[in-house]
């Protein structure tokens, strides 16, 4: 008997409705990098829905962070799904209790993150397109 099936035993087929924890890690971390790569629009749009800042000033920074510094925010959120995807690898390197593939965290981490980028680009262009 193996020492996971020792520790924790399966339950049996159909019982489990939870995800992997490795798709649950990919989603959130997904979702942070790609959070950190349209930070540039989300911030003033968090901010204006706060009542921080008027909504015109919200689009016209939101404009000016994405005009000039979009890249480097495209950059860091591809340098946090970088990250994460590193420090998964070294975990399922150094647990070798069980079977862990790194493929399928990369794969949630990598869409998730795109797709987390895309819904919220195209809110915030058509709240900025609302606000002008």
């Amino acid at each position: 008997m193996r020492v996971r099936e020792q520790l924790a035993p399966r339950p049996p087929d159909g019982e489990n409705t939870r995800a992997p924890a490795t798709v649950r890690r990919g989603a959130a971390r997904g979702i942070a990098a790609g959070l950190v790569a349209i930070g540039c629009c989300v911030g003033p749009v968090v901010a204006a829905l706060l009542g921080l800042m008027s909504a015109a000033a919200a689009a016209d920074l939101a404009n000016d962070l994405y005009a000039d510094w979009g890249w480097a925010f495209k950059v860091a959120g591809a340098v946090f799904g970088g990250a994460a995807l590193l420090a998964a690898r070294r975990h399922a390197r150094a647990c070798r209790l069980e079977d862990r593939s790194i493929i399928p965290f990369a794969l949630v981490l990598v869409a998730t993150g795109t797709v987390t980028y895309l819904v919220l680009y195209a809110a915030t262009t058509s709240l900025g397109r609302a606000a002008t």
